[in-house]
């Protein structure tokens, strides 16, 4: 069974985030000429078929999800609908749409595209710390997986999956992770 089926659901979750945005699958042509470009893009790092089957993908208010999900976490709703949310925060407070062009600038070239992509990695960690804090306030992740979470993605963040973004990230995201789980009252 896919998460298409809960899509009403997962909406209103993401809703809570960011109000515009509004989930939905990569079955369009649209996803796959996208998955395209991001292979180019980060010199085969993400192959077009892990974009279209391996990776959700925020746009504007649109989050793209592949159909054969079997289930979206509530921390992967708030992480894509934070990036809405920050699409709607560079825009002023307009709309997602709005502030798609200064993000998606910020998100893939400045100040590097590659190697010292500084706003990429603060805007995926900035997600991930939203995402964690949900997933801790609700208890559907441990504190060990924050911190595991935390190895996996800033890995992921300074590899080819995101264009070598910045090449620190790992150090970044545990120091982050152990702030987060501070706030908590984990750790010391």
């Amino acid at each position: 069974m896919s998460w298409w089926g809960k899509r009403a659901l997962y909406n209103a979750m993401a809703r809570n985030v960011e109000p515009a945005v509004r989930l939905t699958t990569k079955d369009h042509w649209v996803w796959g000429v996208i998955g395209a470009l991001v292979h180019v893009c980060t010199f085969g790092g993400t192959t077009r078929h892990e974009f279209l089957t391996r990776y959700g993908t925020t746009i504007g208010p649109v989050v793209a999800v592949p159909r054969e999900w079997p289930s979206l976490s509530p921390g992967f709703i708030v992480h894509e609908a934070t990036h809405a949310a920050d699409m709607r925060r560079a825009s002023f407070g307009i709309h997602p749409w709005a502030g798609l062009p200064f993000y998606g600038l910020a998100y893939l070239l400045l100040p590097l595209p590659m190697g010292f992509a500084f706003f990429r990695y603060w805007l995926e960690l900035r997600a991930d710390r939203a995402a964690w804090r949900h997933e801790l306030r609700r208890g559907h992740r441990s504190p060990d997986g924050v911190t595991k979470r935390a190895q996996q993605r800033g890995d992921a963040l300074k590899g080819g999956a995101y264009g070598f973004a910045w090449l620190w990230a790992r150090g970044g995201y545990a120091r982050a992770a152990k702030a987060v789980l501070e706030e908590f009252g984990y750790g010391g």
